[in-house]
């Protein structure tokens, strides 16, 4: 029976998300979520959370792209962010201030430090932004009891999947291996999320992807208003019902 982490991303990116990833959790459909803590939702879901500490892994959803900054740095859109990450033009030391500013308000809420590190939008692995991270990483976590997630599968040629290699899984997981910080050797969940395709028949696709012990993401929100909340829909109507309990009869959810 082969065993995975189902991470739900964007925990405390607004009300209807970290509701409906508690929903899950309390299902036991779910084995790991990521947090915004940047998001002003943070301080009350993370409340709630704290209910189901050491039954799933509760990690950082690392965020340079969307919400309030909790230092000084200026946010960027996703493209303008990686365009200035492959130029070399971010402030590293700016990324590694905000990441310790959130890892910070991570603890002040939930109480203790996260299981593991991720990015929303996948920064965590740009150029730059990896640095920050390693050097954030290495400074809260020297014992190394936290991992980082990677978001690779290695090579694809899925123009999503692509992206996501070329603008740095890859680099990350190399150094990640060189430095001997746990990390998830394989990954699946990438697609476009256009509504209008079978998420089922693709959630299939992602578990024969991934080896034993991978990492299947997904942003599963019932009644959410953001910009993908079509696609979040079906993935939680998927997870959430019957034809997901048949799933979990073949396969088993499992912590890092």
């Amino acid at each position: 029976m082969k065993s995975f982490i189902l991470c739900a991303d964007d925990f405390a990116y607004n009300q209807a998300i970290s509701a409906s990833i508690l929903e899950l959790i309390k299902q036991q459909r779910i084995s790991a979520t990521s947090c915004m803590a940047n998001m002003p939702n943070w301080p009350a879901a993370a409340k709630q959370l704290k209910e189901f500490d050491g039954q799933i892994d509760i990690g950082l959803h690392f965020n340079v792209t969307e919400g309030p900054a909790l230092t000084t740095i200026a946010f960027k859109p996703l493209k303008k962010l990686l365009i200035h990450s492959f130029f070399r033009t971010l402030n590293q030391k700016c990324i590694y201030n905000e990441l310790c500013a959130q890892i910070d308000e991570f603890v002040k809420h939930f109480g203790r430090l996260p299981d593991y590190i991720d990015g929303h939008q996948h920064v965590h692995q740009f150029p730059i932004i990896r640095s920050a991270l390693i050097q954030a990483y290495q400074c809260y976590f020297p014992e190394k009891k936290a991992y980082i997630r990677v978001s690779s599968n290695g090579f694809s040629w899925s123009l999503k999947s692509l992206i996501i290699n070329l603008s740095g899984a890859l680099s990350l997981k190399r150094q990640l291996t060189q430095l001997d910080i746990p990390h998830n050797q394989s990954f699946a969940g990438i697609y476009n999320l256009d509504p209008q395709q079978n998420y089922a028949n693709l959630f299939s696709s992602f578990i024969k992807e991934i080896s034993d012990h991978g990492l299947i993401m997904c942003h599963p929100a019932n009644r959410s208003s953001d910009e993908i909340a079509a696609a979040r829909q079906q993935e939680f109507d998927f997870f959430s019902g019957e034809e997901f309990a048949a799933v979990l009869e073949k396969v088993k959810l499992r912590r890092f």
